[in-house]
């Protein structure tokens, strides 16, 4: 999650190297109060759905249940008559801040990634700023175009860990590989990325068409369609990884010196102010760690 290009340019913004650091550290606290957030509307939304006399009814979409209808309409059951207008206002902010920032990362990277890098080196910062606005627009209209097929899924949250299973799992590995370790080339985190991505859609496609059981992605003959979408993303990793080491043992190295501030080991270190202990990167990722380990105890 945290090498999501929306939240690297998060980081970009810090005022300072310690700042940029425990940007993602301390975001990850939030992400952990996120399940929370969807999980116990959805459960009272299930008992009020399944209490005859409460009078609460989900939506229904060609005779089946639209179970992302849960929490709009606990808002508007819930809230206060001069604060259902404010919960609403509050979903669609969130719903534009995120679109908003997508939109931007897409059209930078594409942009400035890809672009510029692989098409036309010597554009002028006019035909790059023409490019990145081709890319807004044609940005927009594929995420309306998605929405339309995400209605295809049984609810909003299968849809977001299917695409987290094909982009963002592989792209941990590539993170992890590339910023760690010195010898992998970029022939290497392509071909590596490529295979994971890859494979992960051919998985999601060959148990969506019933060409090969779930059970053999999931290792249980009981898994759920969540579930599936959580190994998808362990194989995607594991296959991203392993081409990656692969592919990179029999191609060329880039010199170390084209390496200086992308790989640790590589970089000096910047000089960071003597702050308490309290106030380090390191101690809240600590404390992110040991509470990641506790609630999933728990919750096991």
């Amino acid at each position: 999650w945290t090498t999501d290009f929306l939240v690297v340019q998060r980081a970009m913004v810090a005022k300072d190297l310690r700042a940029a650091r425990q940007t993602p550290i301390l975001a990850s606290f939030f992400k952990m109060a996120v399940p929370f957030l969807v999980i116990v509307p959805g459960l009272i939304a299930y008992i009020l759905s399944h209490d005859p006399d409460s009078g609460f009814t989900l939506l229904q979409d060609g005779g089946v249940v639209n179970y992302d209808s849960a929490l709009p309409l606990l808002v508007a059951r819930y809230y206060p008559i001069g604060l259902v207008g404010l919960g609403i206002t509050a979903l669609l902010a969130g719903f534009m801040a995120g679109q908003a920032g997508n939109v931007s990362a897409f059209n930078t990277v594409w942009t400035y990634d890809i672009y510029q890098a692989l098409f036309k080196k010597d554009a002028s910062s006019e035909h790059l700023m023409w490019m990145g606005r081709a890319a807004t627009i044609a940005g927009i209209f594929i995420s309306v175009a998605t929405a339309y097929w995400a209605k295809s899924f049984p609810s909003i949250m299968d849809y977001m860990q299917a695409i987290f299973s094909w982009v963002n799992a592989p792209l941990f590995a590539t993170m992890l590989l590339g910023m760690f370790v010195r010898w992998i080339t970029p022939n290497g985190a392509f071909w590596g990325l490529l295979a994971g991505m890859g494979s992960s859609v051919a998985l999601f496609l060959a148990v969506k068409f019933d060409w090969i059981d779930k059970s053999l992605i999931t290792l249980s003959s009981v898994a759920s369609d969540m579930a599936a979408n959580f190994w998808r993303a362990w194989w995607a990793w594991l296959i991203c990884f392993v081409v990656t080491i692969a592919v990179s043992f029999v191609t060329a190295r880039k010199p170390e010196e084209e390496l200086v501030g992308l790989v640790k080991g590589l970089s000096k270190e910047a000089a960071v102010a003597h702050v308490p202990i309290f106030k380090t990167p390191e101690f809240y990722a600590v404390l992110s760690m040991l509470a990641v380990i506790a609630l999933n105890v728990y919750f096991w």
